[in-house]
């Protein structure tokens, strides 16, 4: 999906289906629950859009995937949550095309709004989720020093902790916990290849510096029917506060 030339398309939502797993969303186009015609006939070639490496549809209690006619277009998605998307919306979409004829939406800008929808887990840049790590890195190192330094000064054994074992604290710190966090979080940083492939198809410019996660819905507006839009970003909100930081000149 990294290397798949993103492009954007302007147009209106026409028809829009949802369902929580793959199987279901390609069954209810194969029967005809969804498109009829030329549209229809199209979805013979599902399996072949499916088995594309680089698609990412993937099963998840936290994702649903979506079907729509845009421009008269079929286009496929995976996001967290479209339950605000509706008939009639007009849209631009970030999509590539895919083996089939179809289109892969890799995000959905609502015009009215300025809504964007990005995939599950993929709004920050590498930037993004390297100062992630480096601050979770961080967190990690001083409760554990506070902790460790605490337990044996309250047992009496600081000047002994001192002398011995503090070296063994600093390998654990400085060797292992960075080697753990690169493990754990080396999917995540190449997420932002994707983040990055969108922002730049949006004509974000500095997009390597986008900073779009703190502009989503769920923390702009912290309430109990927003946790399941944390991938919807206020895209005006955070275009502004990054051409202000940068002092980019915003294009007519």
């Amino acid at each position: 999906m990294s290397e798949t030339k993103l492009f954007t398309v302007d147009g209106s939502i026409e028809v829009i289906h949802r369902a929580p797993g793959v199987i279901n969303l390609l069954e209810d186009m194969q029967r005809g629950a969804v498109f009829t015609g030329a549209v229809a006939v199209a979805t013979d070639n599902l399996a072949n859009f499916v088995g594309s490496s680089a698609v990412a549809l993937y099963d998840g209690e936290d994702v649903e995937h979506i079907a729509m006619l845009v421009n008269g277009k079929l286009v496929i998605g995976t996001f967290q949550s479209t339950e605000d998307l509706k008939v009639g919306d007009q849209v631009k979409l970030v999509v590539s095309y895919e083996a089939g004829d179809f289109l892969f939406a890799h995000a959905i800008l609502r015009v009215e709004d300025s809504w964007l929808w990005m995939p599950y887990m993929h709004d920050e840049t590498r930037k993004g989720m390297i100062w992630y790590t480096v601050k979770i890195f961080l967190i990690i190192t001083i409760l554990s020093d506070l902790f460790i330094s605490g337990v044996a000064a309250l047992t009496g054994n600081l000047d002994t902790f001192n002398k011995e074992g503090r070296v063994y604290l600093i390998l654990f710190e400085f060797i292992l916990i960075p080697i753990m966090l690169y493990i754990s979080s080396k999917d995540l940083i190449e997420n932002g290849k994707i983040a990055e492939g969108i922002f730049n198809a949006l004509g974000v410019e500095r997009y390597q510096d986008f900073n779009a996660s703190k502009f989503s819905v769920k923390n702009q507006d912290f309430r109990l029917e927003n946790t399941h839009r944390k991938y919807i970003i206020h895209f005006d909100r955070a275009l502004a506060a990054h051409y202000k930081r940068y002092k980019i000149q915003p294009t007519a």
